[in-house]
């Protein structure tokens, strides 16, 4: 993935591939990352199997809890996404898990906390106020772990996430790790690479449907579809 400020492609970048399709009506949404030299570096790989690991709680989880709500699917990212890239070494051993971790929930109003607070993250149930330090796993994931996914590719943006999810619904589950250039907190051969894994999941009456899960998201299936 190449930010805004980058020169172009260059021969050991990755790409970010977001699509998808659109057929009878519906539409999908799948996002997977390729090394432009058909393997990734040490550093990259490191990143993309975290990323899949990740990946692959988060969709135990959307097989096995219930009631299954977005808010909180967004929470076990933010932990699961700490605790892997702690462990391969992206962040220095001074900064902690907790420390990466929203932190100090609180069940007061989520207007007052916001107004008070403008550092704060609502799960639809609590506000999480935000160390410094817990800012870091913000930074490399900014966004959402999932949307709505129906008639448009961020359907019914105005539902929220912390409802239960009916069979029926469909949505994704989208981790991503962006390491800037300037990101001083990261070690320097992690720094430039971003990478997000995105999936479709349909909610059944007796589970859920992985409708993405024949598309090659591993760091190994990725390089042998490159020699194809």
């Amino acid at each position: 993935m190449k930010f805004r400020d980058s020169n172009g492609i260059e021969e050991g970048d990755v790409v970010l591939v977001d699509s998808g399709c659109d057929l009878h009506g519906y539409v999908s949404d799948i996002t997977r990352v390729f090394p432009i030299r058909g393997q990734f570096s040490s550093a990259q790989r490191a990143l993309c199997d975290a990323l899949n690991d990740v990946q692959s709680q988060l969709l135990r989880i959307v097989e096995e809890v219930r009631p299954l709500r977005l808010s909180e699917l967004y929470l076990a990212m933010v932990e699961a996404l700490s605790k892997n890239l702690l462990e391969i070494g992206l962040f220095p051993k001074t900064i902690t898990e907790q420390e990466l971790v929203h932190v100090q929930a609180t069940t007061k109003s989520y207007v007052s906390q916001i107004l008070k607070f403008p550092n704060t993250l609502f799960d639809g149930k609590h506000v999480f106020r935000k160390t410094d330090k817990a800012q870091a796993t913000d930074t490399i994931c900014p966004h959402h772990v999932s949307h709505y996914l129906g008639m448009d590719v961020h359907d019914t943006a105005s539902i929220p996430r912390n409802i239960p999810v009916l069979p029926g619904v469909t949505f994704t589950v989208e981790p991503g790790i962006y390491v800037r250039k300037d990101n001083r907190l990261a070690r320097e051969e992690f720094r430039g690479i971003g990478m997000r894994i995105e999936d479709d999941v349909l909610v059944t009456e007796n589970g859920v449907d992985v409708m993405t899960r024949h598309c090659a998201r591993e760091s190994t299936d990725i390089e042998h579809l490159m020699k194809l």
